[in-house]
């Protein structure tokens, strides 16, 4: 009989090392995702699970609302065990530098921080700056800063908006109107952040039902409550962004578009709306299709592609992009 190879000899106890790297999870793990993971039957994963706490201390169940257990391995036997190599740091700083490109500064901090840290603990010794890697990825990995005007959002607003939303705590601010720069108090609920050409906060005043979109960059003398909210049970950040194209929420009507055969390939790259349905005609011709409202950003984007694109459906809104291109065409002769 041929002799094992090392290899296939020593598979469970790698398997075993793994699953309790997988336990130190902040919330723990089912048996049923210790089956999924390592493909092997539920007596296997619990005598694994087992294997683990004997090994090493700390092994506990976790309060869940889930009808099955979880598990999590609290233990600091692994740490000299575990390896952070350098490829995986430069990926995180690479997730941070494009997070700079698009402005959002609180996680580029968090995500350098957390690199610098794990850094810290690798086995070498390597001179390792995080700003300086950060700066050194943006300019030799492609991630240039994107020219144009960007909106300016006050430091340190959008971890504190995070913060509430994750403690479910009301926030306060004076709001600054976009048209008449007019200022009101208001008192909100914070739900999420939608992310576009620019940031909004999504929430409804306090006592009122209508959920509303805020421009986060319209947000002065922002300050978290002590007072709760309960979110409602219903709302669904996917569901409520669907409904538009961008971030305007208004009643979502049928759009058809449709473009030259040879943009078909470039036009396969693109995703104008989640639910966006993509067809071809005989000869050639390309069709998107999708069900949203938000008319200013559908104009100002298919203003971007020029004569490339064409807006079959519905007629006014090709009649507003007419009107809309007129008075550009006015306005600049």
């Amino acid at each position: 009989m041929p002799r094992q190879s090392n290899g296939n000899r020593n598979e469970p106890a790698v398997q075993i090392l793994q699953l309790a790297i997988d336990l130190q999870s902040w919330g723990g793990i089912t048996i049923q995702q210790i089956c999924e993971k390592y493909g092997i039957s539920r007596r296997t994963a619990e005598r694994r699970r087992d294997a683990v706490g004997r090994i090493f201390d700390g092994l506990e169940r976790v309060r869940s609302n889930e009808p099955e257990f979880r598990w999590r391995l609290r233990s600091r036997s692994l740490q000299q065990l575990v390896r952070v190599s350098t490829q995986e740091i430069d990926e995180l700083m690479t997730a941070a530098a494009t997070l700079k490109l698009h402005k959002r500064n609180d996680l580029v901090e968090s995500l350098v921080t957390l690199s610098a840290k794990l850094k810290a603990v690798q086995a070498d010794n390597s001179r390792f700056d995080s700003q300086e890697r950060l700066e050194a990825l943006l300019q030799y990995e492609g991630i240039a800063t994107r020219p144009g005007p960007k909106e300016r959002v006050k430091i340190g607003y959008l971890r504190t908006i995070r913060e509430a939303i994750s403690q479910r705590k009301v926030i306060q601010f004076k709001y600054i109107s976009r048209y008449s720069g007019s200022e009101t108090h208001r008192v909100v609920c914070p739900y999420a952040v939608l992310y576009g050409s620019r940031p909004y906060l999504v929430g409804p005043i306090r006592s009122e039902s209508p959920i509303r979109l805020w421009r986060i960059s319209h947000i002065d003398e922002l300050i978290v409550t002590n007072d709760s909210f309960e979110m409602d049970g219903e709302f669904d950040l996917q569901s409520f962004a669907a409904n538009s194209f961008g971030v305007f929420q208004e009643d979502p009507f049928e759009v058809t578009l449709s473009f030259a055969d040879f943009m078909a390939s470039e036009i396969e790259n693109w995703i104008f709306h989640p639910n966006q349905e993509i067809s071809y005609r005989e000869d050639g011709t390309c069709v998107v299709s999708f069900r949203a409202g938000g008319i200013d950003e559908m104009l100002w984007h298919f203003f971007t592609w020029g004569d490339l694109l064409t807006i079959e459906q519905p007629p006014w809104l090709r009649e507003q992009m007419r009107a809309k291109c007129d008075t550009l065409a006015r306005h600049h002769s």
